[in-house]
């Protein structure tokens, strides 16, 4: 773990201004690494957070929406999603971390690869969607068109308003 010293250094370099103790001690350590739910509790989703510098974690609970539906990629292989086009949860802000698995239902060798990104809102840090773009490749490595498939995202929310 680094010294102290040298995280306050460090601190400095990004911000442009040397921090106080306080702002150092305020400053957000912590990276959201996963989400996760109990099946004991249902409807308890949490969040495990990781120090960036130390070996230790602690986990939160948050609320989880875990949406699955299935789609067809396009002539050239790719299909957009917006998780908002297939839940209720109108105002609701998305936060990261985002898991996402595309299975292709198709009887002959495909892949599928996904990127996923929050949608945020005009000039603020708030991700208001989830955009998801579906890949579907053949055995050769070429785009595979009209590939129908499963996915599933879980995604943390927060209701507004």
């Amino acid at each position: 773990m680094p010294e102290p010293g040298d995280i306050k250094k460090a601190l400095e370099t990004i911000l442009g201004y040397e921090p106080t103790d306080e702002e150092v001690q305020l400053f957000p350590f912590f990276v959201k690494v996963a989400t996760w739910d109990r099946t004991d509790l249902p409807g308890q989703g949490f969040v495990t957070q990781r120090h960036i510098f130390a070996n230790f974690k602690n986990c939160q609970p948050v609320r989880l929406v875990d949406v699955s539906a299935f789609g067809t990629t396009d002539g050239g292989g790719t299909k957009v999603l917006r998780l908002s086009d297939f839940i209720c949860l109108d105002g609701a802000t998305f936060e990261r971390p985002i898991n996402i698995v595309a299975t292709p239902r198709i009887a002959k060798p495909v892949f599928a690869t996904v990127q996923h990104s929050l949608v945020m809102s005009p000039g603020t840090p708030v991700g208001i969607d989830v955009e998801i773009r579906v890949f579907t490749w053949d055995h050769t490595g070429g785009r595979a068109p009209e590939i129908p498939f499963d996915w599933r995202c879980r995604v943390g929310f927060e209701p507004r308003g």
